[in-house]
């Protein structure tokens, strides 16, 4: 899970990497098997959600998403400190800080 520009006033992309996994033999896994449900969420620092970014299928390799600054509401969250989560299935979810400056 990577953001940036961190820290950042405007836009912010956000690019999740899901790798595919290899065989004991070293050949790739059967690109069927490839679908993931995911979630890209922002909190503030009090662990409230402020926005769900993405609620759907992911796939092999590296996704990209951005996040405007804006809560659910689509009001701007002005600066602070942010954390971005990313929850794949039968993965650990995965956390980066993100600090939005005007």
């Amino acid at each position: 899970l990577r953001a940036f520009p961190n820290p950042t006033h405007s836009n912010t992309e956000i690019r999740v990497n899901i790798p595919r996994p290899a065989s004991k033999a070293g050949v790739l896994g059967n690109a069927n098997q490839g679908e993931f449900k995911g979630q890209i969420e922002v909190f503030d620092v009090r662990g409230r959600r402020v926005r769900t970014i993405f609620d759907d299928t992911l796939n092999y390799g590296t996704s990209q998403f951005r996040w405007d600054g804006r809560d659910e509401s689509g009001r701007d969250v002005g600066t602070g400190i942010f954390f971005l989560r990313a929850s794949i299935e039968n993965q650990a979810p995965i956390t980066t800080k993100l600090t939005r400056i005007k």
